[in-house]
């Protein structure tokens, strides 16, 4: 059976802890998108924008941000009405 993939939005130090559960839950983390390259040891897919809508339908998507302010919040929220949430998979740490 095919790992199912996985596509993390942010690209910050939290999207590296969800990366590390996402992989012991069995996906295939291709990356991260965000408006710009991090310093984040993931691989960068590009600007949020640009790589969202042109996945694949199998391709799961999970918002790995945190956010600490308003306009951050604002910001980032936004990606939640352009995902399919048939896409948003669960993951819970085992520990």
């Amino acid at each position: 059976m095919r790992k199912s993939e996985l596509v993390l939005v942010g690209g910050g130090r939290f999207s590296e802890e969800v990366a590390e559960v996402a992989s012991m839950l069995g996906f295939n983390v291709l990356g991260y998108v965000d408006f710009q390259k991090t310093p984040a040891s993931l691989e960068y897919l590009g600007c949020d924008d640009d790589v969202l809508p042109t996945l694949p339908d199998d391709v799961k998507i999970f918002p790995a941000f945190g956010v600490v302010d308003r306009k951050s919040l604002s910001l980032r929220g936004s990606y939640f009405g352009k995902i399919d949430h048939k896409r948003l998979p669960q993951l819970v740490s085992p520990y």
